[in-house]
């Protein structure tokens, strides 16, 4: 093997061509292909009432998240009278539930994702949302309440 030369070459011609943005925008989808990325279809953020304190749909979102919102809390409360624990994942058909709750802040996150997708990355992302729910909006309401 002979040792191969480099030389700097000016900022002006390292510059991207329209063309080679194109390119490699498609080589990135193409490696991003097979991996399988996880679907969302809804974020919500509720309160024990069951009041939708928060939603956004993506993707093949769930219809009408205050409906999904009810719907989860009568599961919770259920669930918590009859086995004293609340449900963590919930998973059907074709899509899963993964919820996470902040006693303290007495806030949920239900994340709506495809059944593909694991329960534990599904808690991580919940948690996360979670925690910058109540981050936000706890400090507004602590602000709000002097």
């Amino acid at each position: 093997r002979s040792p191969q030369a480099t030389t700097a070459t000016p900022a002006a011609s390292r510059r991207a061509t329209p063309q080679a943005a194109a390119a490699s925008r498609a080589r990135g989808r193409q490696a991003r292909a097979g991996h399988a990325a996880m679907t969302l279809r809804n974020v919500i953020v509720l309160a024990p009432s069951g009041l939708v304190l928060f939603a956004k749909e993506y993707g093949h979102a769930v219809a009408q998240p205050r409906l999904l919102g009810s719907l989860l809390t009568a599961m919770t409360e259920f669930a918590t009278q009859t086995t004293a624990m609340r449900p963590s994942y919930i998973e059907m058909s074709r899509m899963a539930v993964t919820l996470v709750w902040d006693d303290v802040a007495r806030v949920a996150c239900a994340l709506v994702h495809d059944r593909t997708d694991t329960a534990l990355f599904g808690r991580l992302l919940a948690s996360e949302i979670l925690l910058a729910f109540v981050e936000e909006y706890g400090a507004r309401s602590a602000r709000d309440a002097r």
